[in-house]
């Protein structure tokens, strides 16, 4: 992936995928937000970083919009999206509370 290759910070990721998701490609949306989540987060040198936390949120509630938006999602397939859901979030909210700490909010 271009964006992988470029060492692209997260905010590029994000304009990327929101744009896709703007011209109706949903799919490509989540593919490129879930590779910047994994990208991000994977890498033991990379610390998350704020837009990275962003880019988990906003992957989360894409997973959201998915079920809610899919008329013939299977329950297998809802009870996935959910799973994912929750790790993504409970991760997410782990980074953006070690983050208030570190810049001394709380």
């Amino acid at each position: 992936h271009r964006l992988r290759d470029e060492d692209a910070p997260p905010t590029e990721w994000r304009r990327e995928a929101l744009a896709r998701y703007t011209e109706g490609h949903v799919e490509e949306c989540r593919h490129i937000f879930e590779a910047a989540v994994d990208f991000d987060t994977k890498s033991p040198l990379r610390t998350v970083s704020a837009d990275g936390i962003v880019n988990m949120y906003l992957l989360a509630e894409l997973y959201i919009s998915c079920i809610v938006s899919s008329q013939n999602v299977s329950r297998a397939d809802v009870e996935q999206l959910l799973g994912k859901t929750k790790r993504l979030l409970d991760q997410a909210e782990a980074l953006d509370s070690s983050w208030g700490s570190i810049v001394g909010v709380e």
